[in-house]
């Protein structure tokens, strides 16, 4: 299959990404309910498109295919309250690095779990991305202390994404990406619910500029982001694109710079090019090997 296309939806959705932060800024409610919402509203954007694709199709799954997708809603779910909860009990920075740990997480998911050959290079791209990823927060690194329940959030919402990015390149091969896209964020949406109301977080009360919020980030680093990886899932393996989305902090420094006109450094630049160094030699590596010799 010819990967390159992907390899343009992926950059297409690292952009998308990296302006979801810059949104969020914007937005009044609590964590959880922005996330909820974002769901919500991708879910509601996406139905009048896709509900009755997702109905017929969904009749022709199989039970287990269809379990999968609903997991790694779950699991997406999972991840966004990982990931709030760990803003909220831990520095950024902490956060920031913790979560970031998702490729690395994909590896041993690949080799313990699914019992499949991880090629050392792809354990060599991982850490020149992470290494990366750490120098874009440089700024943030003083910062950096033990707060044992935000940090383990960080970890759990790694591994959540992790979880959720396996799952989906293993069944985007038996089912269209507009029905996964749709049953992973419907169920992603009411896992969050089920949390919001274990947490007493109120999901549909909101000042009205909230709403126009959670619909940019629908439209822009859901459908054009998220949605993007997912469709890119069926034809190139899940460590690249988490290795991708660790680009998304590049842009989205670059975005607090010009809007918001937040510093940069040197070590900020090298981290991105880090980041862009580890993509190129995943990239170029999948090339000469095929993305199936890679996790056999």
């Amino acid at each position: 299959m010819n990967t390159k296309k992907y390899y343009y939806l992926i950059a297409l959705g690292i952009f998308s990404i990296s302006l979801s932060p810059i949104m969020t800024r914007y937005a009044e409610s609590s964590s959880l309910v922005i996330a909820a919402n974002r769901m919500l509203y991708t879910i509601l954007l996406l139905t009048p498109f896709t509900l009755k694709r997702v109905i017929h199709e969904g009749r022709s799954l199989s039970k287990a295919t269809l379990g999968l997708n609903l997991l790694s809603g779950f699991f997406l779910g999972l991840h966004f309250w990982a990931w709030i909860d760990a803003l909220q009990n831990t520095s950024v920075a902490n956060a920031t690095i913790l979560v970031n740990l998702h490729p690395m997480f994909i590896l041993l998911i690949s080799g313990i779990v699914l019992r499949e050959t991880v090629a050392l290079k792809s354990v060599v791209s991982t850490l020149i991305a992470l290494t990366g990823s750490t120098l874009i927060i440089y700024n943030s690194l003083s910062t950096l202390s033990l707060n044992p329940k935000g940090d383990l959030m960080a970890i759990l919402g790694a591994f959540f994404v992790a979880v959720y990015l396996v799952i989906g390149a293993k069944i985007r091969q038996r089912i269209s990406n507009p029905t996964y896209t749709y049953l992973a964020y419907a169920t992603a949406f009411f896992t969050l619910l089920f949390l919001s109301f274990f947490f007493k977080a109120r999901v549909f009360s909101y000042p009205l500029s909230d709403a126009c919020v959670f619909l940019g980030l629908a439209a822009v680093p859901t459908l054009l982001g998220h949605s993007l990886f997912n469709l890119s899932l069926k034809a190139v393996d899940p460590h690249l694109v988490s290795i991708a989305i660790l680009g998304e902090p590049i842009l989205a420094t670059l975005w607090a710079y010009l809007l918001f006109k937040e510093g940069l450094v040197p070590l900020q630049f090298l981290g991105g090019l880090l980041i862009v160094a580890a993509l190129l030699y995943k990239v170029g590596f999948l090339r000469r090997r095929g993305r199936s010799e890679d996790f056999d």
